[in-house]
């Protein structure tokens, strides 16, 4: 039986090439990923985007001057959470396929893919956070399936003893109430409605946070035989207890129905975000919002026909990629009363607005926001004309266990500016096209997430609910 001791790309092939179409899924996807079928995803999360040049308008003129919207057929094909959906299933088709036998191979197959998308598309990080998640689900079922120890000067178990009918003989002790194996993991939803005394165990040590777990050294020759122990593998693999090297047959059962759970999460989330919409929006209000977010359209679409909310948006259009023009069309064809500004009349109109509503591309770990280029600068107007400023966005693929000073750098990208119309007469001046902005948590008033309201402070503990310290938090190699 073939296994894996490392989770190198070569590694992970070589396990595969039993595994014909599989391994083909996986080539395929990551071939998606590298010719660019899902770049710049914070433009838009409409399938039929434009894009036919990185960050060019959603509309142009025509010869009347009127606007008219370009549908280009090479443009991106699914949206964030599609995609997020598209890889898990890549992964448990993995998982399913492959015949690990050990909590320990399988978080080295999941560490071997976390690098392989990383490097495919490192300048998102939903499938990174996806595959941390996955890493942690398997060791809390690793854990949950772990023969409870024993406490220092506790009287033994004599397990030997028969049994008849539901006496239980003397000499044996009878289990304590609050030690219970679980059948199945939890959603994300449910563990972060448990309450738990561990809130200072992510963060509170960001040395051993940034670790060489990371980057693990893999120069150490290995002896590649047997079954995988933590003497012969390499990766986070390596810190593993040796009871995680062990075969359960219950494992591979319960792990399965856990990234079922996952892919629930994200087939569900949207429609949990929609259904507050009723909670944070009301009749008669304004509300203001910046360039184009599917999730954030939805939320309004649902306030307006479900919760037959009556309200005006304000819609800066979010130059120069003019999402706002797209989100503007589509709002006003279902009834919703839009008005779409220039990006510099934001702070003229500030005053007037009930509510700022922005996206988010991810969600740091000390509750900032990494957000579409723009969008601070509609937060500081908020602030200043004591605006709240709601932030509505799935946790499920988009909280990431990064700080400012590391996801601006990763995540950061630039496009083309040609499509700004500068000639070569200005062949002297330096254009710089970002696609992102940070946002600090004290300019944000507001989570609406899958999970319900979130305040910006307590983003850490919903980190430790569903990410390890052990795990990396780039995937490098």
């Amino acid at each position: 039986m073939p296994h894996i001791y490392s989770p190198t790309s070569e590694s992970l092939r070589t396990y595969l090439s039993t595994h014909a179409h599989v391994l083909l899924a996986l080539d395929t996807f990551l071939l998606s990923l590298r010719l660019g079928e899902f770049n710049n995803p914070s433009y838009s999360d409409i399938p039929s985007r434009p894009n036919e040049i990185p960050g060019s308008p959603s509309f142009r003129a025509t010869d009347s001057g009127e606007l008219k919207e370009e549908i280009n057929k090479e443009g991106r094909k699914v949206s964030r959470s599609a995609l997020t959906l598209k890889a898990m299933e890549l992964v448990r088709s993995i998982v399913g396929t492959t015949k690990w036998t050990s909590a320990g191979e399988l978080l080295i197959i999941l560490e071997a893919l976390g690098r392989l998308f990383h490097s495919s598309y490192a300048k998102d990080p939903c499938l990174s956070n996806t595959i941390r998640r996955l890493m942690n689900l398997v060791r809390t079922v690793e854990e949950d399936l772990k023969t409870p120890q024993p406490t220092p000067g506790a009287l033994s178990v004599n397990t030997n003893l028969p049994l008849e009918g539901n006496i239980v003989p003397s000499g044996a002790l009878s289990p304590p109430n609050n030690i219970s194996r679980s059948t199945s993991t939890p959603s994300m939803t449910s563990a972060f409605a448990q309450n738990s005394n561990n809130t200072d165990l992510l963060y509170s040590n960001l040395d051993r946070f940034r670790s060489d777990s990371i980057s693990m050294s893999e120069t150490t020759t290995l002896t590649e035989e047997g079954p995988p122990n933590p003497t012969n593998v390499s990766g986070i693999a390596r810190k593993l207890p040796g009871y995680f090297f062990s075969y359960k047959a219950e494992f591979r059962q319960m792990v399965m129905e856990g990234f079922q759970e996952v892919i629930d999460d994200l087939e569900e989330g949207r429609r949990e975000i929609n259904e507050q919409a009723g909670l944070h929006i009301h009749s008669n209000e304004i509300i203001l919002t910046y360039s184009l977010s599917r999730t954030i359209e939805n939320f309004l679409l649902h306030a307006h026909q479900k919760e037959k909310r009556q309200f005006h948006v304000i819609i800066a259009e979010g130059a120069p990629h003019f999402g706002g023009h797209v989100m503007a069309n589509k709002l006003s064809s279902k009834g919703v009363r839009v008005t779409v500004i220039n990006d510099s009349a934001i702070t003229a109109l500030m005053p007037r607005v009930n509510l700022l509503l922005l996206p988010a591309h991810a969600i740091l770990a000390n509750g900032g926001v990494v957000a579409p280029s723009g969008s601070h600068l509609c937060a500081l107007s908020a602030l200043a004309n004591k605006v709240p400023t709601v932030v509505v966005s799935s946790l499920t693929f988009k909280l990431c266990p990064m700080y400012p000073h590391e996801g601006q750098d990763i995540m950061q990208d630039f496009v083309s500016p040609a499509f700004l119309g500068v000639g070569s007469e200005s062949d002297n001046v330096d254009l710089i096209c970002p696609v992102h902005d940070y946002i600090p948590p004290e300019l944000i008033k507001l989570f609406i997430t899958n999970v319900g309201g979130v305040l910006p402070s307590y983003v850490y503990r919903l980190l430790s609910e569903v990410y390890c310290v052990e795990d990396p938090i780039v995937f490098k190699g």
